[in-house]
């Protein structure tokens, strides 16, 4: 390896000397050019920078200085297997130089000793500016003598060594993470920092920064949205890869597709998004919905939240007659008697009846109290109820009494509202 930076140094050198035999002198730093000129000493770089004229001739120096540091750098680091580098070596020597000195430049260009390169810490300097004889074709030359000792080197190697430990630590921290990312923030800068690792290494190394790019990326467009309520008024979703939770801080866009509801609250909640919205404009449509999408790279996530305006909506009646029958009659007394309704139910959100009281002209209120029976569904429904006591046959037979009023109080399920069902002059039909 040394042998073959050697040989590139020294070709690089050769091509810094510039004939003098068709070149004149017309202006320069000092009488005397100095000895130290393209010449080797223990300790310095020498170089030497060309340019139209002596500033840009100085900006070479500096440029040409850092390479030769760099390039020392990459004769001295190590930081890819020897099995590539071997196998790099017999397939395309140029490339892997070019390779291996540009990446060792990158990174090496962020050590602290690189970055303190400056042409006012050289021991000595000489310029000239040039004039050939044939063409009057102006150049400059910007010589530097630059201190630069083996215990210098060693300490830039370390440091830069020590610069792509931390580098490789955090390419290794950031694919064992994948897995277990669980924000859509942390997924996106993930995927900026192994871009930015990729362009700094070459090898498996740069390899592996590309296939955790691509890990990142398929995770991303894995996230679903996963609806956990969905009411008439209320959403609440949490964004999922498969069963593990992810976050995303920034707000989602939602809309009503049919502009007739108002989304009145977008909030986030500790494991993803809830969104109250006002239906009250809207008419009964199978296709009223509330569309969420989210902004997130490589994944356009969209998902829609159908809504009946009638959820949650309650309303009881009754059409049939209310059904008195006893069980045994002894003399003119009923007993064991068990009455039933027919509700009907306007809707097919579930409903509780409570309680409910029937009055009558002449005789006595019959009244039940915690009733509490759950129903659910559009239509008919058959409610039983026992009666706690004994009636009067000749009072409360439909044929002296055949019509009650009174009252259903009943509830919904859902919201806890409570209603009040009235009947007026209701039919009841007794066995007795």
């Amino acid at each position: 390896m040394n042998k073959f930076f050697n040989i590139l140094l020294i070709a690089i050198l050769s091509l810094s000397f510039v004939p003098v035999e068709a070149q004149k002198v017309v202006e320069s730093s000092e009488r005397r050019a100095p000895k130290w000129i393209n010449g080797l000493e223990k300790d310095y770089i020498i170089i030497v920078g060309t340019g139209s004229d002596v500033e840009k001739a100085k900006e070479d120096a500096l440029i040409r200085i850092k390479e030769k540091i760099i390039r020392s750098v990459a004769e001295n680091v190590q930081f890819e297997s020897k099995m590539t580098r071997k196998e790099d070596m017999m397939n395309n020597i140029s490339n892997y130089a070019e390779n291996y000195e540009s990446t060792t430049k990158s990174q090496a260009s962020d050590v602290s000793f690189v970055k303190g390169i400056a042409l006012n810490k050289a021991e000595e300097f000489y310029w000239e500016v040039l004039k050939n004889k044939d063409t009057d074709a102006i150049i400059a030359h910007y010589h530097v003598k630059y201190p630069f000792s083996e215990m210098e080197l060693k300490k830039l190697v370390m440091a830069f060594e020590k610069m792509d430990r931390e580098l490789s630590n955090q390419l290794n921290g950031i694919l064992d993470d994948i897995p277990n990312m669980a924000s859509v923030e942390r997924m996106e800068g993930a995927i900026k920092e192994l871009t930015q690792l990729e362009e700094r290494f070459f090898g498996p190394r740069k390899d592996q920064a590309a296939t955790g790019i691509s890990r990142i990326k398929t995770r991303l467009k894995s996230i679903t949205v996963h609806p956990e309520i969905n009411k008439l008024g209320e959403i609440v979703y949490s964004l999922r890869v498969g069963d593990q939770i992810v976050t995303a801080s920034k707000k989602p866009n939602v809309f009503n597709p049919g502009n007739c509801a108002t989304i009145t609250n977008v909030e986030p909640t500790k494991s993803g998004w809830k969104i109250i919205y006002d239906p009250q404009y809207c008419y009964e449509d199978p296709n009223n919905k509330i569309t969420v999408r989210h902004a997130i790279r490589y994944n356009n996530l969209s998902h829609d939240f159908h809504f009946d305006i009638n959820d949650n909506k309650v309303e009881v009646f009754m059409h049939s007659d209310i059904l008195m029958n006893a069980g045994n009659i002894e003399g003119d007394v009923a007993k064991d008697i068990t009455m039933v309704f027919n509700l009907t139910s306007e809707f097919d959100s579930p409903f509780i009846i409570e309680r409910i009281t029937l009055k009558y002209d002449r005789v006595s209120p019959i009244s039940f109290d915690n009733i509490n029976k759950t129903f659910s569904g559009k239509g008919d429904h058959e409610l039983k109820l026992t009666l706690d006591k004994d009636l009067s046959v000749e009072e409360y037979s439909s044929k002296n009494t055949p019509m009650v009023n009174g009252l259903i109080h009943y509830s919904s399920k859902d919201s806890g509202e409570k209603f009040t069902y009235k009947l007026y002059k209701h039919t009841v039909t007794t066995n007795f």
